[in-house]
């Protein structure tokens, strides 16, 4: 985000419009900072999974459960996992494929498991990340509904597995909360002159973000200009917020900026004129 001013006071008072000025300067400057604050929080809640609420957490874990059982088909997954595992079959071996495929019809579970164990040349049998990320093609970096499985693994490492990624889960939104933090004070959306709700990043986004360097932000002064930059570093950023979200949390964070700073700069006027009706 980069925010552009200038500062222009009355001139019936050289005092008086010096000390407006001065006035005028810092909120300028602390304005634009907690509408910056505000701007990282609401592209937080646009980056996908949309929303900061529990139940979008929620929503999040499911999505990742439901991507890495698409691509780590078991055994145990039933009709959709035997679907899943005859695509990986036939992908490296045809003729094992045909003769799972057979078994699961007849509902031999027995000859379903001695043709994964005794023809599964070729066939991955463990979770590979790397494998996992590469499939991450499809809209907000999830794993595209028509890949093909990558390896037939164990329910049970695979329950680990997607355990210990649902704990990352909300890393792009954690993005824009370290980008927040680095702007000093207190992180939440509205409250002050700009109004809006006070919100703050969730709990489960802040556990993912934990000691993970996700996002900066950095701020330059040049006379009455200051530019304020907010990076969130997360790899699939991209995918995760669409380019329409982010603009229009930028537009409305200009919209919100331009009515505090008239607000700032009455009280300042007004304020600067009861200090030349005592002088």
């Amino acid at each position: 985000m980069i925010v552009n001013g200038e500062v222009f006071g009355y001139d019936k008072s050289a005092k008086a419009l010096k000390e407006l000025g001065q006035d005028l300067g810092r909120s300028f400057i602390s304005l634009s900072v907690q509408e910056a604050r505000n701007l990282a929080m609401e592209l937080g809640s646009s980056t996908f999974p949309i929303g900061m609420k529990p139940a979008d957490g929620l929503k999040l874990k499911s999505a990742i459960r439901a991507d890495i059982m698409r691509l780590f088909p078991s055994i145990d997954d039933g009709a959709l996992g035997a679907a899943r595992i005859y695509a990986l079959l036939e992908s490296k071996n045809p003729k094992a494929a045909k003769a799972f495929w057979s078994a699961h019809k007849a509902g031999d579970r027995e000859e379903m498991e001695n043709v994964l164990m005794k023809r599964m040349v070729g066939v991955p049998r463990r979770i590979n990340r790397k494998a996992h990320k590469a499939a991450r093609t499809g809209p907000y970096g999830r794993v595209n509904g028509n890949a093909i499985p990558s390896a037939l693994v164990n329910n049970r490492a695979r329950e680990n597995y997607i355990k210990k990624i649902q704990k990352r889960g909300g890393m792009a939104k954690a993005g824009w909360l370290a980008a927040a933090k680095g702007l000093g004070g207190r992180v939440r959306h509205g409250g002050g002159r700009s109004g809006g709700t006070r919100e703050r990043f969730p709990a489960w986004v802040r556990k993912a973000g934990a000691r993970r360097k996700l996002g900066r932000a950095s701020v330059a002064l040049s006379g009455s200009k200051v530019q304020i930059t907010l990076t969130n570093s997360v790899r699939h950023i991209d995918d995760a917020l669409l380019w329409t979200l982010q603009s229009n949390a930028e537009n409305r964070a200009w919209l919100r900026f331009n009515n505090a700073m008239q607000k700032s700069m009455y009280f300042q006027s007004r304020k600067a004129q009861r200090r030349l009706k005592i002088s």
